[in-house]
């Protein structure tokens, strides 16, 4: 099984700053949880200018990564 881990731009830390305890703890708590089941994960594309990218939903809120 492989490892997988989770880096954050300074521009995303900076977002988590921003948003309430309760939010970026549920941000937090579903990155953990996609981290641990990666492989089991379809990922979810985007288009246009985010071409490249994927994206995870956590409520209102989207979280935009790529896989290295």
């Amino acid at each position: 099984m492989s490892e997988w881990g989770v880096d954050f731009e300074d521009e995303a830390n900076d977002d988590l700053e921003k948003i309430s305890p309760t939010v970026r703890n549920q941000i937090l708590d579903k990155l953990e949880w996609f981290r641990s089941h990666f492989g089991e994960v379809s990922p979810i594309p985007l288009g246009g200018e985010l071409r490249g990218f994927f994206k995870l939903r956590v409520g209102d809120y989207r979280v935009i990564y790529d896989i290295r």
